[in-house]
């Protein structure tokens, strides 16, 4: 398992307790370490980084928004509900 230290917030334990805060630390650094693993097989398969394209999506959309193509409100997103 990848170091908790990154992902130890001192404001969670105050408000959640020391260990709900080392689980969402631990979930933290599990969710880090299968990105890495996914960005392994990405640059491999010569594909960009999630990070990477993430990157180009957010420029993708600002350039769009810039140009008066498209309004910020055409990139907001909803989370589900179910």
């Amino acid at each position: 398992m990848a170091p908790m230290t990154k992902f130890f917030d001192k404001k969670l334990e105050d408000e959640l307790g020391t260990a709900a805060a080392l689980q969402i630390a631990a979930l933290g650094a599990d969710v880090r370490a299968t990105m890495d693993r996914m960005n392994a097989i990405r640059v491999a398969q010569g594909k960009p980084t999630l990070e990477q394209e993430m990157a180009e999506l957010e420029a993708f959309e600002q350039e769009e928004i810039r140009s008066g193509r498209a309004k910020p409100e055409d990139f907001e997103w909803e989370p589900p509900l179910d």
